[in-house]
């Protein structure tokens, strides 16, 4: 069996990457994505532990938008952790969470979600960070 030949424009970027250092967490070696792993769970424990005050028993917020169950007890409480100062996986995990179709979500979650992205969105222009609209 042949293995697929990586695309060009994928191969160029891990290249790039290689030069920079960047090693993509897939080639990790396994003690330090365990590690990562790890460290990633307990910085997740206050989100657990919100939603649990809520009635809501998950391990990990991906816990829900792996789910097809409702869960409107939780989120309220998704929308005050949305602006919490979280690894940026857990916030990916809090934004899908509230990516689904409930008049509750749609009504607070989004003006909350769309304030964050304005907010934060930038691109990079020569060395210089600036905001996506400009």
């Amino acid at each position: 069996m042949s293995m697929a030949k990586t695309p060009k424009k994928l191969q160029e970027l891990l290249d790039k990457w290689a030069e920079e250092g960047i090693v993509p967490v897939a080639k990790w070696p396994e003690e330090r994505r365990r590690a990562f792993d790890e460290a990633l769970r307990r910085s997740e424990e206050p989100v657990a532990k919100a939603l649990a005050e809520a009635g809501v028993n998950v391990n990990s917020v991906w816990d829900l938008v792996n789910t097809s169950e409702p869960y409107p007890k939780a989120l309220p409480v998704l929308i005050e952790l949305l602006t919490g100062d979280y690894h940026p996986k857990i916030l990916e995990g809090i934004a899908r969470a509230l990516a689904v179709r409930d008049a509750y979500a749609i009504e607070h979650a989004w003006p909350v979600a769309l304030d964050l992205f304005l907010e934060t969105a930038v691109v990079v222009k020569s060395n210089e960070t600036v905001p996506f609209w400009n």
